[in-house]
């Protein structure tokens, strides 16, 4: 597991800030059928998707998506596709969530990057959590958090006791792999039109 400090640049940092101020967001009780099969499976947090963000949003996670690929790409051999930002998404999660800790090992290919963006800390709680590692903190705001989804990497998100928790997830995979068991193939993806807006400029 590594931090990257201010991987956000402060300017970009608050844009996206005040951004979060404005947007409404997709919850357990209101939020349309496509997301059925997220809270049906426990999902912890409030939801703002891609499709609902003004282009000047999405350039900056475009920016922020490159410059992370760029990271895990010069510590691997392996050649990776570009990162998923949860496909866009800007997460909430309110006062009494928490994320039980987990690892996806058994579930995404070998070698896959999990990481997060942190946009806005909680008041109290919203620690990250990695027992294996014996690592409990708080991340600041622009702070990039990555690390392979694997059984060492077990990770959580503390109780929400007060605030907000903003953050984006991210996931990238190796070259070759199917990224999700029958659901889609990284190489039957047009990266360029679907995913990451401006990414190859």
């Amino acid at each position: 597991m590594k931090i990257v400090e201010n991987f956000i640049s402060k300017e970009d940092l608050q844009i996206v800030q005040d951004y979060i101020g404005t947007i409404v967001f997709h919850t357990r009780e209101d939020h349309v059928p496509l997301h059925d099969d997220l809270y049906n499976g426990g999902a912890p947090f409030d939801i703002h998707t891609r499709g609902e963000m003004p282009d000047h949003i999405l350039d900056i996670f475009s920016k922020y998506s490159k410059g992370y690929y760029d990271i895990v790409q010069s510590e691997n051999d392996s050649e990776y596709h570009p990162p998923m930002f949860s496909k866009h998404y800007i997460l909430r999660y309110n006062p009494g969530s928490s994320e039980p800790q987990h690892h996806n090992e058994d579930s995404k290919p070998e070698g896959t990057y999990v990481s997060y963006i942190v946009w806005q800390n909680a008041d109290e709680g919203g620690d990250f959590i990695f027992s294996k590692l014996d690592k409990t903190f708080q991340p600041n705001p622009g702070d990039l958090i990555y690390f392979k989804d694997d059984q060492e990497n077990l990770h959580g998100i503390s109780e929400i006791k007060s605030g907000l928790l903003f953050l984006s997830e991210a996931w990238m995979g190796k070259k070759g792999q199917h990224f999700m068991p029958n659901r889609f193939s990284y190489e039957e993806t047009s990266w360029d039109d679907w995913e990451i807006k401006g990414f190859h400029e």
